[in-house]
């Protein structure tokens, strides 16, 4: 990055990056295209200005970041912003699965166990079980979309994209949860530890454990 009076200039960015919404979001700002020391502004053909002559400084250093202790945490600023789902403007990868146990339990015992190798599971309630992996199973169910360590219910995005990165620090520091969220906001946590590969073998044993439980 560098600095040009009140402008700041940052360089680097792949196609992928230009494009996505953490860049959209961004306001006041101007994206060009470098070719042979001239700028073209995104999408046009014919140069505004030349490539300024600058003192360029890798980003870290010019704009050190220090995360906060886990004690400070919820001293943060970011403890008082609500997260909001909204509708996505994309479609993402579904990387999770929830699903009825009775459902899951028909299911498994005809599975082929090639098809679960690849898949952790964990039980929710005692009455759902998250699926995680791919290929998922092609059962009915709610699916999710994963951003950081946070599950997302697929068709929505958050309102304040950006922030993503710096939430799930604040709500999840040692990164050993996932973060299942709700269409209106809200979340529950599942530890990353609890997940087991998903087998026939294990899908038994955690139901058996579950029916003498009730």
């Amino acid at each position: 990055m560098a600095y040009e009076g009140n402008a700041i200039w940052l360089k680097g960015f792949s196609e992928e990056q230009v494009t996505s919404i953490t860049v959209k979001s961004i306001p006041h700002k101007q994206l060009y295209k470098e070719q042979d020391g001239q700028l073209f502004p995104l999408g046009s053909l014919l140069p505004s200005k030349n490539v300024p002559s600058l003192l360029w400084t890798p980003i870290e250093r010019a704009l050190p970041v220090q995360l906060p202790s886990k004690q400070s945490n919820l001293e943060t600023p970011l403890a008082n912003i609500q997260m909001e789902l909204v509708p996505a403007e994309k479609e993402e990868k579904v990387i999770a699965l929830g699903v009825e146990l009775p459902v899951l339990a028909n299911y498994i015992e005809k599975a082929a166990a090639h098809r679960l190798q690849s898949l952790r599971w964990l039980v929710i309630n005692r009455q759902q079980a998250l699926i995680i992996g791919e290929p998922l199973l092609a059962l009915p169910g709610k699916v999710y979309w994963q951003q950081e360590d946070f599950l997302i219910p697929a068709g929505w995005q958050f309102k304040l994209y950006a922030l993503v990165p710096a939430f799930n620090r604040l709500l999840n520091f040692e990164r050993n949860q996932l973060l299942i969220w709700n269409e209106n906001g809200t979340y529950y946590p599942i530890d990353k530890n609890q997940l087991q590969t998903l087998s026939i073998g294990s899908f038994r044993q955690t139901f058996q454990q579950i029916l003498a439980m009730m």
